[in-house]
């Protein structure tokens, strides 16, 4: 089976929209365009000539075309119907196969620091779009196909913003029902509570963070909530609290005036000598240094 990746971060455009009835009489003629085409049947079966293979399209079932890949209608009926859109993509789908699909790639929860607000790492994790595919339930798909073809054809105000916003919802639909029908799938409550403490220190970081109050907040042993907050970010608690310090105490650095006494107590710090060994130690600098280094910068 054929897959498509679509990473998250992608820039969808939508070029055009529309409906095919096969009982238009539109039958033989072979189309090719530049774009992805992406066909989604309303009332089947529809019969297409795709490359040198037949597709036979039940209700619901989806395929999603190349640029530039040949296709044509076989076969006139009278309840043959799909709606179709062409788009592009930036950066393009990559093409896979199944079997190149790995089990690590279908878990959208990553071991990874990026729900730290301290990360500057880009998660640009992929929905994997199969070509072809039955939905089990087609009409909330046909409802967003019928919006899509609205803003088509009656273009107002942000209509092109608003059809890409509704073409990343199909997608999404397509690839979330497929993720969900074809493997099992269930994030762990641990990922969860990790999100909660991540909320809880990007709140409280400028406070003195006891364990006692993270406890009563959370709700678990602190021992608990430290094994997971190291699991999911790869740093413990104390480091991320000096990370989220230090990244506001840079802000303060370069846009205020205030001595670096001011500074460390405002983000946490009651012994300015020690923010400014923290702040060496994450940076690689001293505070003094940074400030002199972006006055220096703002002024070339």
């Amino acid at each position: 089976m054929e897959y498509y990746s679509l990473p998250r971060t992608s820039s969808l455009d939508v070029r055009w929209a529309g409906v095919f009835e096969a009982s238009s009489g539109l039958v033989g003629s072979n189309h090719y365009n530049p774009h992805y085409e992406l066909i989604a049947v309303a009332e089947g079966p529809v019969y297409l000539q795709v490359g040198d293979r037949t597709q036979v399209l039940k209700s619901g079932e989806t395929l999603l075309l190349k640029p530039w890949e040949q296709h044509s209608s076989l076969k006139q009926t009278d309840s043959g119907r799909f709606f179709w859109v062409q788009f592009t993509s930036d950066p393009p789908l990559l093409e896979l196969e199944g079997s190149k699909i790995m089990r690590e790639d279908l878990n959208i929860v990553h071991v990874l620091p990026n729900e730290l607000r301290t990360s500057s790492h880009r998660d640009v994790d992929g929905l994997f779009i199969p070509r072809q595919f039955q939905l089990s339930n087609r009409y909330r798909l046909m409802t967003e196909f019928e919006r899509l073809i609205k803003e088509s054809n009656k273009p107002e105000g942000y209509f092109r913003y608003r059809m890409s916003l509704i073409l990343a919802g199909i997608l999404e639909h397509i690839a979330d029902e497929w993720l969900h029908s074809s493997h099992e799938f269930q994030i762990p409550g641990s990922f969860l509570t990790y999100r909660k403490i991540v909320n809880y220190l990007d709140e409280t970081y400028a406070q003195n963070v006891r364990k006692e109050a993270i406890e009563r907040s959370l709700e678990r042993k602190y021992e608990y909530i430290c094994q997971v907050f190291k699991k999911y970010a790869g740093i413990t608690i104390v480091t991320y609290i000096q990370q989220l310090r230090v990244q506001r105490a840079k802000y303060l650095l370069a846009n205020r005036a205030a001595s670096l006494q001011e500074i460390a107590a405002e983000v946490g710090f009651e012994d300015p000598f020690y923010f400014s060994r923290v702040f060496k130690k994450v940076e690689g600098i001293s505070p003094s240094v940074y400030r002199e280094r972006t006055e220096k910068a703002s002024q070339s």
